[in-house]
Parts: C-alpha cells; sequence; structure tokens
C-alpha cells in the first residue's frame, strides 16, 4: 500500500513539473511571436514596396524560426531608391535582435544625412555604430557579432545604382545581345548563361562586396562604392546565403548560388510577382525531395529596371 502510494506521490511531481515545463515553453512561445509581430511592423510594408517601386520589385522573406536574422530595409533620399538585404549573425532571437539594431540605425544614418550620401558612406556610418553599440574592441576570444549586407541605391534620372557590400554581392542580368562591351576587374565579374527554356543568352555581371562583414574586423578598411550604370530591362538581384545553402534535393546537397543564378536566369523575363513566387516554390521542392527541414533564414530581393514614377 505505502509502495502504490509513493508511485502515486512521484507520479503527480512528474505531472506537475511536466505542466510547469509547458507552461514554460508556452509563455517563451508567445514572447517570440509577440517580438515577430514587432519585426513584421518594423519590416518595410507592402504598400512601401508599392508606392517606392510599383511592380518592379519583390522581396522573398522566409524566417527559419519564428523571428529572423535577415532584414531588409526600402526608403529613399531625394532622387535615389535605396534598397538593403541583410544577414545577421545567427538567426531566430539573436539574429532578430541584431535585425533590429540594424534597422534602426539605417533609419538613423539615412534620415539624418543629406542627399550627397553614398552607398560606402552607409555602410561605413552602419559599421562605426554597430562596433560602438556593441562594444567591440577586437581582443581575442570577443564574439564577433556583425552582419553581412548588400546595399544599392537606385538613381531613376540617369539609371544608375551607388552598390557597396559587406562580404555579399549584387547580381545584374542583361541581354547578352544588347550588352555593351566590359572588363572584368577586382570588383567586376562577368558570366555568360542561357535560358534553359528560351535558348537566349544573358549576362550575368557580379559586382563584389568587400570582404569584411559590418562589425568588428581584423583587416578592417572603408567599404567602396561602385557606381554602374544599367541599361533598361536589367534585372538586379541581392540576398542572404539561406537561399544556396539550403540542403535538399535527390542527393541532399546545397541548391548552391550557380543553380541560383540559373534559376534567376531561366526566369528573367517573367514579372517579379512571378518571380518571387517561383523561387518560393523551387525552395520548398528543393526541401521536400531532400526530405529535410529549412536550415536558414531566407531572403532574396530582385528589382526589374524600368521608369519609376
Amino acid at each position: 500500500m505505502q509502495q502504490k502510494e509513493e508511485i502515486e506521490v512521484q507520479r503527480n511531481q512528474v505531472m506537475s513539473q511536466k505542466n510547469i515545463i509547458e507552461e514554460q515553453q508556452t509563455n517563451i512561445l508567445d514572447s517570440i511571436h509577440y517580438a515577430c509581430r514587432i519585426q513584421e511592423a518594423i519590416l518595410p510594408q507592402d504598400e512601401t514596396i508599392e508606392d517606392l517601386f510599383h511592380d518592379n520589385l519583390f522581396v522573398l522573406f522566409k524566417p527559419r524560426d519564428i523571428v529572423s536574422g535577415d532584414f531588409y530595409w526600402l526608403g529613399k533620399k531625394g532622387k535615389k531608391k535605396i534598397v538593403v538585404a541583410a544577414d545577421c549573425t545567427g538567426h531566430g532571437v539573436p539574429g532578430a535582435f541584431m535585425s533590429m539594431l540594424g534597422t534602426a540605425f539605417l533609419n538613423e544614418i539615412i534620415g539624418t544625412s543629406d542627399e550627397s550620401l553614398t552607398a560606402g558612406d552607409i555602410l561605413n556610418k552602419l559599421r562605426e555604430n554597430i562596433i560602438v553599440s556593441l562594444r567591440q574592441t577586437g581582443k581575442s576570444g570577443e564574439q564577433k557579432d556583425g552582419m553581412d549586407l548588400a546595399l544599392f541605391m537606385y538613381n531613376e534620372e540617369n539609371n544608375t545604382i551607388d552598390f557597396a557590400g559587406a562580404n555579399n554581392p549584387l547580381i545584374i542580368i542583361r541581354e547578352l545581345s544588347t550588352a555593351p562591351a566590359l572588363e572584368e576587374n577586382d570588383r567586376i565579374k562577368l558570366q555568360e548563361f542561357e535560358n534553359e527554356t528560351t535558348h537566349i543568352a544573358y549576362q550575368l555581371i557580379q559586382i563584389q562586396g568587400d570582404k569584411m562583414p559590418i562589425g568588428i574586423y581584423s583587416e578592417q578598411k572603408s567599404f567602396e562604392s561602385v557606381c554602374f550604370q544599367l541599361l533598361p530591362n536589367d534585372s538586379l538581384y541581392i540576398f542572404s546565403d539561406g537561399y544556396q545553402d539550403q540542403f535538399g534535393g535527390a542527393k541532399n546537397k546545397k541548391f548552391m548560388v550557380k543553380r541560383l543564378k540559373q534559376l534567376l536566369v531561366n526566369n528573367k523575363l517573367k514579372p517579379m510577382a512571378e518571380q518571387k513566387s517561383i523561387l518560393d516554390q523551387e525552395l520548398l521542392a528543393w526541401i521536400e525531395e531532400g526530405k529535410t527541414e529549412q536550415v536558414d533564414d531566407v531572403l532574396v530581393i530582385g528589382f526589374q529596371c524600368n521608369t519609376l514614377a
């Protein structure tokens, strides 16, 4: 009888502990969901995208967890439209904290600067703010928090972009038959791709970002801007590494950036909204085929160079 009572007491203790743990998990999830609503409110809304870019721009944004370490920023300074795709250290809650810090600093930097501001200026100021706010010194063993980022400023008056990147590049896709002669250098790399359906040849121009993050770095130097002349119907893409690093497919391997570039070329002529849908469907199919799960936050931004009102 006593043994039965002891078992009952132990059972009740286990159930009580289980209920406490479940309540704690519920509270944590409720807090994260609330943080998600805050993050969603801070990110540019569909109305902002429509006002600034009409139907010439898409944002594919897929957090791995409830909140994301990837973030995007859209805005305007004078005649320049500004587009940012950023990938913060980590994902989930830690990454989300960094993303909100980055958003706040971009609001301040771009909002308080004059129209002479360049893409490189923005990244330099953002890095200064991140280093100061996180009290980074570069000492051995110190946490290297920060972000990789691609930013371009589109000048609709002369159809040029001003680009700067922290580890991340910008990709421009244009029809090869209309492409003027370009020479490669340490910042501009050229590739040729063929649309696998139409067999039209395209030139893929990759403008490299500087090989350093937004944050403390041992070989730190100023971020440099690259000004580039666009042609009508050029398509521009910036992204985090989440899409290309996704495991899946029949052999459960990474998607890889070459496959992503081919996918972008294959769909270059489609409307931006359709391109977004195709990218989303391809990623989901890749994950499903590999019987795996999303491994990182995913962010891809596409921009079609047409006349903006």
